[in-house]
């Protein structure tokens, strides 16, 4: 058996073993999730259409930028310069804030901000959703290996360095087998 091939053999035969004895670290694949809803970013300009319930409140949901519940995060109302109403996400991110009239609001929670022009149900058009929804967190600052941290890098490199280990292993402990005198060449003249 030529050389070469029985050298490439052993180190995929041994990087598949490696494969199988050591997992994979959770940040290449997570468990299977439900598919998310696609997001639109909007300009800071666009103002968002929502109707308010029949006793006037504006009920809505805050979650990070993962989809999970923002528990606990403020939610400010504001038109023009005056607060006009304050909310406290429950455990579930949901928030309402009683007696809004319609009109044009500004809707805060942390860094998170958007224009709001509330509706009644009797004059909001089609286009009206029944809540709102704010999107905590630094929105495209992710990136694939941004949130590995430390003992993520730890496992990839130590992933490698088995790896590199077990195909030098492999192709010392084999490789010798396949020399024979006549396949060993000699630079030293006679």
């Amino acid at each position: 058996m030529n050389k070469g091939l029985f050298l490439l053999k052993n180190s995929v035969v041994a990087l598949a073993a490696v494969g199988v004895v050591c997992s994979p670290p959770p940040i290449f694949a997570g468990p299977a999730t439900q598919a998310q809803p696609v997001v639109k970013t909007l300009p800071a300009t666009t103002i968002l259409d929502i109707r308010l319930e029949k006793s006037g409140a504006f009920v809505g949901r805050v979650v990070d930028h993962s989809g999970n519940p923002a528990i606990g995060a403020k939610i400010v109302v504001k038109q023009g310069r005056n607060e006009v109403g304050h909310a406290v996400a429950d455990q579930h991110g949901a928030f309402q804030i009683p007696a809004m009239k319609t009109g044009i609001y500004q809707v805060r929670s942390g860094a998170t901000e958007g224009l709001y022009r509330f509706w009644t149900e009797q004059t909001a058009p089609p286009t009206a959703t029944p809540q709102g929804l704010l999107v905590l967190g630094e929105n495209g600052a992710r990136g694939q290996f941004g949130s590995i941290g430390p003992a993520g890098i730890l496992m990839v490199a130590t992933g490698a360095a088995l790896v590199a280990v077990a195909v030098t292993a492999v192709a010392t402990a084999h490789g010798n087998k396949d020399v024979t005198d006549d396949s060993v060449h000699c630079c030293v003249s006679p």
